[in-house]
């Protein structure tokens, strides 16, 4: 009796958007591969992820990708949709605005590492514009592609670029004394902004 009053309204927190809640999601198994066989792997935070631009809706979303991992409400205007373990696509009002992507999964790392991978979105060697910045680029490096002042290398940097702001998480580097030696780019959360 206690475990159903704890997990039904943590359950009810979890919507499936506008996709029919009886619905269950396909298995990566059947995602075919010609879909992203020629996807850019670019992401320009004042305009598009992959191809897709911000402000598309979830139909347009689900066209471009596929139907995705799991889906996730995050408040009453914001949903995110789940691609593989490291990557969430948020709509706001039913439009496509913020993006992450994580070198570890999206979720606590008991959760995540349980969610089914994704051979795109899991493995994706993807590209941040302007500047070409890659995951797992040192923090002086980023700050240099960019061409912006990041501050004091650290574990987060935020820049702002014409319609966005995006946050960058590092992750340390140590040496065998457990010395932190560098910050390398492991975290990338987009919030746009229409123009």
């Amino acid at each position: 009796m206690h475990l159903r009053r704890v997990l039904l309204p943590l359950l009810a927190g979890v919507a499936l958007s506008t996709l029919p809640a009886t619905e269950i999601l396909p298995s990566v198994a059947e995602v075919p591969a010609a879909l992203f066989a020629e996807k850019p792997r670019e992401i320009d935070p004042d305009q598009q992820v992959y191809g897709l631009k911000f402000g598309a809706t979830e139909e347009e979303l689900v066209a471009a990708f596929g139907r995705p991992t799991g889906v996730v409400r995050i408040d009453p205007q914001r949903v995110a949709l789940l691609y593989g373990r490291r990557h969430a696509f948020v709509l706001n009002d039913g439009k496509f605005t913020e993006m992450q992507i994580s070198e570890q999964p999206v979720f606590a790392w008991e959760l995540g590492s349980r969610m089914e991978g994704h051979p795109f979105f899991d493995s994706v060697s993807w590209s941040l514009q302007p500047g070409g910045v890659l995951p797992g680029m040192k923090f002086t490096d980023v700050a240099k592609a960019l061409g912006a002042k990041l501050g004091a290398p650290g574990p987060k940097a935020t820049f702002l670029s014409k319609n966005a702001q995006v946050e960058l998480g590092f992750e340390p580097a140590r040496d065998a004394k457990g010395a932190v030696r560098a910050f390398s780019l492991a975290n990338v959360w987009i919030r746009w902004k229409a123009p």
